[in-house]
């Protein structure tokens, strides 16, 4: 089996999300490819996160062209973001049923 960094394919992609000029990147195939980003977008997307988790499309997009990233990766981290979050919030509320119920 092939590994994941065998899987790459070059495409031309918009330099930023403003411009028409074209860059060449190489990118991995799979869909489920993890997204990098850089410190500075992820504390810029973790800011807007705390104060609103469920952005509108209008919110995603002024997001996105602040972070300079595509609107559809700024909806899938907040999708995957949201999702960690909640995961956080159930295991949080299965604490506090198991400590109560150590106390009759």
């Amino acid at each position: 089996m092939r590994k994941q960094e065998d899987k790459m394919v070059q495409v031309s992609l918009p330099a930023n999300n403003h411009s028409k000029v074209h860059t060449s990147r190489t990118i991995p195939v799979s869909p489920t490819a993890p997204e990098h980003f850089s410190i500075e977008q992820i504390n810029k997307l973790e800011s807007k996160f705390l104060h609103q988790k469920w952005p509108d499309k209008t919110r995603v997009v002024v997001i996105a062209m602040e972070s300079n990233l595509l609107t559809r990766d700024v909806e899938l981290w907040f999708q995957a973001r949201r999702e960690k979050w909640m995961q956080g919030v159930i295991a949080a509320i299965a604490l506090a049923k198991e400590s109560l119920s150590e106390y009759p």
